[in-house]
């Protein structure tokens, strides 16, 4: 249950591509029993070097500590994420220290 997975970061976004709120919960989720559709995060950033620079130099949000995301400090100084949505399969994340021992098991084998 991919959806409940605090390791599998899930978004909201605008219909012009652009995210609301990432979150290790389930979101959006009216209520336990009605979940609509969700997405999951997989994320690929691109900054400008300028940009880069005042991130570093932004306090850390109470946002970005309470779900441990930092793409939430970002939203919190009104840097525009855009997302894209990814029909195809995608393979797992490296999430943990245990995805990363995964990992490493298959590169060793191949």
């Amino acid at each position: 249950q991919e959806h409940a997975d605090p390791n599998a970061v899930k978004v909201v976004f605008s219909r012009d591509g652009f995210a609301h709120y990432f979150s290790r919960a389930c979101i959006p989720c009216a209520s336990a029993n009605e979940c609509p559709d969700r997405y999951r995060h997989i994320g690929i950033y691109a900054y400008r070097v300028e940009t880069l620079h005042q991130f570093v130099d932004w306090p850390i949000s109470d946002l970005e500590v309470s779900e441990n995301l930092e793409q939430l400090r970002a939203l919190d100084n009104g840097i525009k994420i855009h997302v894209d949505k990814w029909a195809k399969p995608m393979p797992a994340g490296v999430d943990t220290p245990e995805d990363l021992e995964v990992i490493r098991r298959l590169f060793s084998e191949t």
